[in-house]
């Protein structure tokens, strides 16, 4: 192998230099890199517990709405109930008077037909038309008392 000449030495010297600049460069390249992944992995941690936190509130919120629904739900059902309640409540003296006339209408045209039959029949005297023509009236007035009671 043949001597180096002083050039040449310091021409590999340079090359060496500029080797050892190129090495520092990467290596701080390198380091700037494992910086950012650090930041990057920080904000992905960040961002996967705000995900987190969010789907959190979210299910806080879902239930919150849910707990609303019912507690708006109950209440209509209970205004609902209650204004029903307050409608039959007010049909009942209606139905309750219905209910007299139909019974007073009935009993009228049983009493025109008990009056009717005994005009036709053979009375032996006069207290046996009055008698069967009050126990009718007396046969008449009791299912009425007992249609009242149903409505109370």
């Amino acid at each position: 192998m043949a001597p180096l000449s002083r050039t040449n030495i310091n021409s590999l010297l340079d090359n060496i230099q500029s080797i050892a600049q190129n090495v520092n460069a990467l290596t701080d390249k390198i380091n700037q890199m494992q910086e950012k992944q650090e930041e990057l992995s920080n904000s992905l941690s960040t961002v996967i517990q705000t995900q987190d936190e969010m789907r959190l509130i979210i299910e806080q919120l879902a239930y919150t709405q849910d707990q609303e629904l019912e507690d708006n739900l109950e209440d209509e059902v209970v205004q609902s109930t209650v204004s029903t309640d307050a409608k039959i409540h007010g049909l009942l003296p209606t139905l309750w008077h219905i209910d007299e006339d139909i019974f007073s209408s009935t009993a009228n045209e049983n009493e025109n037909e008990n009056n009717s039959n005994t005009d036709e029949s053979t009375a032996s005297s006069p207290d046996d038309v009055i008698t069967s023509s009050t126990n009718s009236n007396d046969n008449q007035s009791r299912p009425s008392r007992r249609r009242r009671r149903r409505f109370h």
